[in-house]
């Protein structure tokens, strides 16, 4: 009887880690909240740097969905996109899989916003994970520099024959602030998630002819 109870106990231990380590896989938040703590997400942990920022280590088994990793990228994009805004969001990729995040605010509102906050690899697109790889001169990853004067930078989501779709990072042109743009150009070099800088100049059919050279990667 006394093994049978504890081949049942520990049965039940394997089942239980089973379940939580499924539960962690599944996440779709860099945290989660339980009775106003954080606990493991898509993030395995985290550690307060200073009272307005937080840095976190991105679970490298983690998925946002299946077969797509969470990446510092795809954290960037969506707590930008989305806290930006109301609580002043930037993310710093600082490699290693860790990520720093900076805010304005409540400490305990961002980590709730944070925990409700489910991060996706792009709004509506299929795309390809960021890579570091040179290829005809282009990089896939052209670091953090922010835009110069009437310059959009923003992340491929779609690429057609002389035309792609991006959504806009930062934006330093009068017109193009926020969300989807299309623009027409040569697509041979270019990659998908690959983040992007151009000049606006004229609009074509709903799409953006970019000033001529302008279409860079760094």
């Amino acid at each position: 009887m006394k093994l049978l109870k504890r081949a049942s106990q520990v049965i039940g231990l394997l089942v239980g880690l089973a379940f939580a380590g499924e539960a962690i896989a599944q996440s779709k938040t860099l945290i989660t909240m339980e009775g106003g703590k954080p606990k493991a997400g898509l993030a395995k942990a985290w550690k307060e740097l200073k009272a307005t920022e937080y840095e976190f280590e991105l679970d490298p088994k983690a998925e946002v969905k299946k077969g797509t990793p969470v990446t510092a990228a795809a954290v960037k994009d969506t707590l930008e996109s989305k806290l930006g805004t109301t609580y002043g969001v930037k993310v710093t990729d600082k490699g290693s899989n860790k990520i720093s995040v900076t805010f304005t605010g409540d400490k305990n509102k961002f980590l709730e916003q944070v925990g409700k906050t489910k991060i996706r690899a792009d709004k509506n697109v299929e795309i390809a994970l960021e890579s570091s790889v040179s290829e005809g001169g282009i990089r896939a990853d052209p670091g953090n520099r922010p835009p110069t004067a009437n310059e959009v930078k923003a992340t491929i989501v779609k690429i057609e024959k002389g035309q792609f779709t991006a959504t806009v990072n930062e934006s330093k042109h009068g017109t193009v602030k926020s969300g989807t743009v299309k623009v027409k150009t040569d697509t041979s070099k270019l990659k998908m998630s690959q983040k992007v800088f151009f000049v606006p100049e004229k609009q074509d059919g709903g799409a953006w002819v970019p000033k001529a050279g302008s279409v860079k990667s760094n």
